[in-house]
């Protein structure tokens, strides 16, 4: 939220949609080659094996949609997944909470604002 409100994107607009998408697509795959690396030292999860990451199917393909920045080579990634595995089942938990905002000074969502003021 607090990004498009400084880069004055409406929250509704096909550019802040694009922005978001990109951004938590950067963040997903950063998180999935981080957890392949780990697995790679220490060995992937317990229930690695037969889950959907297993079989090739991220989050992504799970939803029937792909990533369409372009920005990320994810089938390269794939193929890293699928030798060394993964290290962690659960991988994004996108703040702001409440409390993480009050000390940040920022908007306590990455949803759009629904006042101007907040009261606790």
């Amino acid at each position: 939220a607090d990004a498009f409100m400084l880069m004055r994107l409406p929250f509704e607009s096909e550019a802040a949609r694009t922005l978001n998408t990109d951004i938590f697509e950067t963040i997903y795959f950063a998180a999935c080659e981080a957890s392949c690396e780990l697995a790679e030292h220490d060995g992937s999860y317990e229930t690695f094996p037969g889950s959907p990451a297993s079989k090739g199917q991220l989050q992504f393909d799970l939803w029937g949609c792909q990533p369409t920045s372009g920005r990320w080579d994810w089938a390269g990634l794939k193929e890293k997944i699928a030798a060394h595995g993964m290290r962690n089942s659960l991988l994004v938990a996108p703040m702001p909470t409440a409390s993480t905002a009050q000390i940040l000074g920022n908007n306590e969502s990455f949803e759009p604002y629904t006042q101007n003021l907040y009261v606790r």
